[in-house]
């Protein structure tokens, strides 16, 4: 919960982007419950089991732990950053000739695979519409073989 607790102090802290604060967390929500739907509604014990069909960024993204870790670790690092630049930003460190508080570093070195984590919601949520509907067209033609078989 620490994710939408964040973001919505964002919300507050920088509201011409409030936009774009409520379409993320929108869109974590969506795509993570899709996921789950998708995968538990095909017969999968777990919403990490992925198979060979799945988009290869989410069986990299499920498939492995580290890479898990990782990106979720600088997803909340991004956050955690944007929200400590409201209040400072650190102190000052030179580094590549440029001159920057502690905690823009700190944003820097986190923006590029916090990032990708929210791209990686968008291929999940994707991902678990186009699940969703081939377990749906499946459905549909199995009633109608059915139906060819009763009439």
């Amino acid at each position: 919960m620490f994710y939408f607790g964040s973001v919505g102090s964002l919300a507050q802290f920088y509201p011409d982007y409030v936009l774009l604060w409520m379409a993320l967390i929108a869109i974590d929500l969506t795509s993570h419950y899709a996921h789950l739907y998708s995968t538990l509604s095909s017969g999968q014990t777990s919403h990490k089991q992925v198979d060979e069909k799945t988009n290869f960024f989410i069986r990299l993204y499920y498939g492995n732990k580290y890479v898990l870790f990782v990106l979720c670790a600088a997803n909340e690092a991004m956050f955690l950053a944007l929200y400590l630049l409201h209040f400072t930003s650190g102190t000052k460190i030179t580094l590549f000739g440029r001159t920057y508080g502690w905690v823009m570093w700190f944003l820097f070195a986190s923006l590029p695979l916090g990032s990708l984590k929210q791209f990686m919601n968008v291929f999940q949520m994707l991902q678990a519409f186009a699940s969703m509907a081939e377990a749906d067209m499946n459905k549909r033609e199995r009633l109608a073989e059915l139906e060819k078989k009763v009439d």
